[in-house]
């Protein structure tokens, strides 16, 4: 199924297309792709700067229940101001300062927030340094991998185009990799045929 263009419908229409995206993820993640000893929950985080909340999925180890992976979907609302992108990307570096390895999946077009993609803005906190998108592909797909220094594995993407299978690492040079599409496509279906018409173009 091709990228849809989210900005086509009401956000909340995307919000309820991205928890049951994370549903997805999880179940995928919960019925053989990890291994045995690890697992995947659904986690809320309180983002103050508007008392929004953001769903994510934490990949966590049975010996102790540490969080060894999160997953991110960006929102149109991680970008609507510059605290609540700073909130994200602030999340971001301190999840990868304590180990924690990171998918942030990007559909949202940039804004004059983030003009290169939310990858950018944590990679010049993370690394110092600019990363420019391919021209016509401004939306991505990273993983970042929590090793020193953080490595970062980048998809470039556009509306229309295909997700790619995705790693998520739990240890350093240790992944599953994650099916991006035919996640999206079974989170799509729970979008309401009113709306589906809309990003169609019917």
């Amino acid at each position: 199924m091709p990228i849809h263009d989210w900005t086509l419908v009401p956000d909340v229409v995307f919000l309820n297309m991205h928890l049951s995206w994370c549903v997805e993820l999880k179940r995928k993640l919960n019925s053989g792709l990890l291994p045995p000893d690890h697992y995947a929950l659904l986690q809320w985080s309180e983002f103050a700067v508007d008392r929004r909340w953001q769903n994510s999925i934490a990949v966590k180890h049975i010996r102790d229940d540490r969080t060894v992976a999160v997953i991110e979907i960006v929102s149109a609302g991680n970008k609507e101001s510059n605290r609540a992108l700073r909130a994200f990307v602030d999340k971001a570096v301190d999840l990868l300062a304590k180990g924690v390895h990171l998918l942030v999946i990007d559909l949202c077009p940039p804004t004059r927030r983030d003009p290169r993609g939310i990858h950018s803005v944590i990679w010049e906190e993370l690394a110092g340094g600019e990363f420019h998108p391919s021209e016509g592909e401004p939306l991505t797909v990273i993983a970042y991998e929590a090793a020193l220094p953080t490595a970062a594995y980048l998809e470039s993407l556009r509306v229309g185009g295909t997700l790619p299978d995705m790693p998520v690492f739990l240890r350093a040079g240790m992944y599953v990799l994650l099916p991006l599409e035919e996640t999206y496509t079974s989170a799509y279906q729970t979008v309401p045929l009113r709306w589906q018409r809309v990003i169609d173009g019917e």
